[in-house]
């Protein structure tokens, strides 16, 4: 966030909060009840304070997306869909999810003032998993693929290349923009390992 927040989750765990500069980590949301198993991708919304995640209950109807409000510990359900993965925030005013199952990206309209979805889902991508946005509106995801290493490139809003981004790796998933948009995360295995990677 801009104040220098970091919200995490961590697998068959909960959901944290820490400071960029490190310090130690502050638990938000518990698994500790009979509803949690644990919690996907959580994204700062535009005020800075609100979390936007996915909640993957252990009912899995009732696993989907939500929000948790700044100071709140009960996270508010907006779509429940337990195939939902990657959800993230558009500019345009709509929250973006993959559908897992189907490796679709879907689309609704939300407004961050009311927390409340405003129309139905669509689907705008039938390829690909895991959008996320940069200030301007242009959106980055991961298309899965049997081949053993991925090459990430941007692409302009009129579809062609501008440039690779590093090397072909393995294992990569979840791209993710910077604040400023100056550089992109992502995670890649490897040794059996996960780890964060930078390009500027």
């Amino acid at each position: 966030a801009p104040s220098g927040k970091i919200v995490f989750t961590a697998w068959r765990g909960g959901l944290y909060e820490t400071n960029q500069l490190g310090g130690h980590p502050r638990q938000l949301l518990s698994t500790d009840s009979l509803m949690f198993h644990d919690f996907h991708t959580p994204h700062f919304l535009p005020d800075g304070k609100t979390i936007l995640l996915f909640i993957h209950a252990k009912s899995d109807e009732r696993s989907g997306i939500g929000v948790l409000s700044d100071g709140s510990s009960v996270p508010k359900m907006l779509l429940e869909h337990a195939s939902a993965r990657g959800v993230s925030y558009s500019p345009t005013g709509h929250l973006l999810y993959t559908l897992e199952t189907e490796q679709e990206i879907w689309a609704v309209p939300f407004s961050t003032s009311s927390l409340e979805l405003t129309g139905s889902p669509f689907q705008i991508s039938n390829l690909g998993m895991h959008p996320t946005f940069s200030e301007d509106g242009l959106m980055v995801y991961s298309v899965v693929s049997a081949v053993e290493k991925v090459q990430i490139i941007r692409i302009s809003l009129d579809g062609s290349e501008i440039a690779p981004l590093g090397q072909p790796v393995a294992g990569w998933s979840t791209p993710a923009f910077s604040m400023d948009g100056r550089a992109v995360f992502y995670t890649a295995m490897e040794a059996g390992r996960g780890n964060i990677w930078q390009f500027d």
